[in-house]
């Protein structure tokens, strides 16, 4: 015996070691050089469903076994990609986890010691299809498993596609601990833990955020399962993304429908900032008219102070106008994302800055004939640059602007037609009446002698 084993009173080494694999929570087996198991634990016994000795002297192969079309999945301690296995047992069963493997040569024989690790709440007991997890990898939706404590031991590969986390970024973690930001609903995070006693399926909508702190809407789906045996409580948690569909059909519809009821254009442009700034809560919106002058007048701007608004009114555009006076100019989309270092803000950040508002991205409304009607603002109060989801949100809104300005004009353009001749511009017959009329009421009001 070792004088290192004698000084810390172990009297047989091998057997310490064979008691430690015994007390392992994960299986393990010891295969020989002919792929014959020589030695298992009891976890290794549980999981094959059968005695040590209806185990021991088979080949391994016809007990672990890869699983078809499963993908090397982050299920080590450290995030490391371990292969997926299926564990065959007598009964027809089968038993799923994720294969790490040694080899080692003790006196010149190679052994392998495989450790077939089980994620929580895919173990004893769980007898699925294999192909589930491959099928559930093809759903464009995110898909989400949480245990009792809500945390997550499952995702698909639909939740890298959609949100471009990684499984690693996940596990052990609650799904607010990674989807929840700045402008996210906490309520809407904790309703599905609070109501997981609930046996019926829960849905509802949030505003989370994607890697890189990029929001989008989802539609959350929720089924709580608990187990008959030991009451064990999971869930399953399905994100769908909704963002188009709340940016086109709630925006859209409620715009729309002013414009349908006749509301003049500066109310139509205020119910395009709130709607914008409710879809996307880190959004200050504005819309600015130009004249014929090319002067920047203010038409809509419901989250900033009118000092602000007042401040622009009547400047002229320019190459170095902010980002709006200067989208106005070039007729172009001028994206600011830090309005303190932007020369283009040099006349106009002791206006901003004070406000916390730190970027800016102007976009131009521009009529049939390329002039330029109008400019939409989004400012932010970080120094940040565009994302999918905010430039899906400006070209729904560019879009309605446009729309409200062209109505706004052909109706100005039906009252021109109406009031004067289309070749001379002088007031016809119909004008001339109307004007006729307006006098002789005067008069006869004043009771003057006609």
């Amino acid at each position: 015996m070792p004088d290192r084993d004698k000084a810390l009173g172990i009297a047989d080494p091998h057997l310490l070691f064979r008691n430690s694999l015994e007390q392992a929570t994960d299986a393990v087996f010891v295969v020989d050089a002919d792929g014959q198991v020589i030695f298992l634990n009891a976890a290794a016994e549980t999981l094959c469903g059968a005695c040590r000795t209806q185990v021991l002297g088979r080949h391994v192969d016809t007990l672990v076994q890869p699983l078809p079309g499963a993908g090397p999945q982050p299920a080590g301690e450290h995030g490391e990609l371990l292969p997926a296995v299926q564990v065959l047992r007598p009964d027809g069963g089968r038993r799923f986890g994720f294969l790490a493997e040694a080899v080692a040569t003790p006196g010149g024989a190679a052994l392998r010691t495989l450790l077939v690790k089980v994620p929580d709440g895919a173990g004893v007991g769980r007898d699925d299809h294999p192909l589930l997890s491959v099928i559930a990898d093809e759903i464009d939706s995110a898909v989400l498993v949480v245990d009792t404590d809500w945390r997550i031991v499952y995702v698909n590969a639909g939740l890298t596609r959609l949100l471009g986390y990684a499984p690693s970024d996940m596990f052990g973690r609650t799904p607010a601990d990674v989807l929840a930001g700045e402008f996210t609903d906490p309520a809407a995070m904790r309703r599905p833990q609070a109501q997981r006693a609930a046996p019926a399926v829960e849905r509802h909508e949030a505003l989370i955020y994607a890697r890189g702190n990029s929001p989008l809407w989802v539609s959350v789906t929720v089924r709580h399962l608990v187990s008959t045996v030991g009451g064990h409580h999971h869930g399953i948690v399905i994100l769908s993304d909704i963002t188009q569909k709340k940016t086109y059909e709630l925006l859209q519809r409620k715009v729309l429908h002013a414009m349908v009821m006749d509301q003049p254009l500066p109310a139509v442009m205020e119910l395009i900032c709130q709607e914008v700034q409710r879809v996307a809560p880190s959004v200050v919106a504005s819309v600015l008219r130009v004249d014929s002058e090319r002067r920047l007048r203010p038409l809509a701007a419901p989250a900033l102070p009118p000092e602000y608004s007042a401040a622009l009114d009547g400047v002229p555009v320019g190459a170095a106008v902010g980002s709006c006076g200067t989208a106005a100019w070039l007729g172009e989309p001028v994206v600011v994302s830090d309005i303190a270092t932007d020369p283009r803000w040099a006349d106009f950040r002791h206006l901003a800055l004070p406000l916390g508002l730190a970027a800016c991205w102007s976009y131009p409304i521009k009529a049939g004939d390329g002039r330029v009607l109008a400019t939409l603002a989004f400012y932010f109060r970080s120094v940040r640059e565009p994302d999918a989801f905010h430039q899906q949100v400006v070209e729904v809104c560019a879009w309605l602007c446009k729309l409200a300005f062209e109505r706004d004009d052909a109706a100005e353009r039906i009252q021109q037609l109406d009031h004067y001749d289309s070749l001379t511009g002088l007031p016809n017959r119909s004008q001339l009446q109307r004007q006729a009329g307006k006098l002789l009421l005067a008069a006869r009001q004043a009771g003057a002698a006609l």
